[in-house]
């Protein structure tokens, strides 16, 4: 990576899994990252977790900056950052939800390159997938780093238009949600038809990530997936005409559309007056 030299603010669970991949892939040493955690506790333990790191309380200068607190704590981590850093030339990636980079620019040093991201859960075991966007200011070398970052999480897509990071919100970010949820319906149907809960929760949680597998490493849309295990008249068309009588398709687009609206109106409600 460019930046040998880099703070992570907020040391939680996404915190500590940026770290992890950065380190496991060899993009970073760990004696290179600076995670700014005030929780003693947590601090204590990122450091049983990640020998080798800095764990401090408070943030003290790094050529780049990743913010992965909650949103209502951005402004003052933001201002924390500019208070110590000065002009000097500073990379920084969000991947705080619904915080928009206008805000960002406002409360970071003037001149700072600044992306955001949207990552999901399963990043946290390296399997997640991230929409990115930069600002204006950015060029081609801070967009590298950050997709770098991002790579450590899973994958990452970059996109030219900020708002449609609240898309991706709704899809993959919240997509895991969906996922779980179709499970759960999955596992609840097995047991009350007559399974144990054990081969119940076996049989789905294996068809989950075997398809989930089926859409990555093969290379074919969903569609050709589901057209091929999909026999006339046999018992998976039978069941996906049920799913389609029911308004699958539908429900599907208006929990993603909803979800979405939800990250514009997380932005109108703290976003800066």
């Amino acid at each position: 990576m460019g930046n040998r030299n880099l703070s992570i603010i907020g040391g939680g669970r996404l915190g500590s899994a940026l770290v992890k991949g950065l380190i496991d892939q060899g993009f970073m040493e760990p004696r290179d990252i600076f995670v700014v955690e005030k929780d003693e506790y947590r601090i204590a333990e990122l450091r049983k977790e990640i020998p080798g790191i800095n764990v401090v309380p408070t943030y003290s200068g790094t050529e780049a900056v990743i913010f992965a607190v909650k949103p209502f704590q951005a402004e003052q981590a933001c201002k924390s950052v500019a208070d110590i850093h000065g002009n000097t030339p500073l990379k920084v990636l969000s991947v705080m939800a619904a915080i928009h980079i206008s805000a960002l620019e406002t409360w970071l040093p003037k001149g700072a390159k600044v992306l955001r991201a949207m990552p999901n859960t399963p990043a946290l075991l390296g399997e997640g997938v991230a929409g990115l966007v930069a600002s204006e200011s950015c060029g081609e070398e801070d967009v590298t780093w950050a997709k770098e970052v991002l790579l450590a999480l899973g994958g990452v897509v970059l996109l030219e238009d900020e708002s449609l990071l609240d898309v991706v919100t709704g899809l993959s970010g919240s997509g895991p949600a969906y996922v779980f949820l179709l499970a759960q319906y999955m596992i609840e149907s097995g047991i009350e038809l007559g399974l144990d809960e054990g081969a119940a929760i076996e049989l789905v949680t294996r068809t989950v990530l075997g398809a989930g597998r089926m859409l990555v490493e093969t290379g074919q849309s969903a569609l050709a997936l589901r057209e091929m295990v999909t026999s006339p008249g046999g018992t998976t068309a039978r069941g996906v005409e049920f799913l389609d009588l029911g308004g699958l398709k539908k429900l599907v687009k208006d929990a993603i559309e909803a979800a979405s609206q939800r990250s514009v109106e997380m932005w109108e409600e703290m976003r800066p007056s």
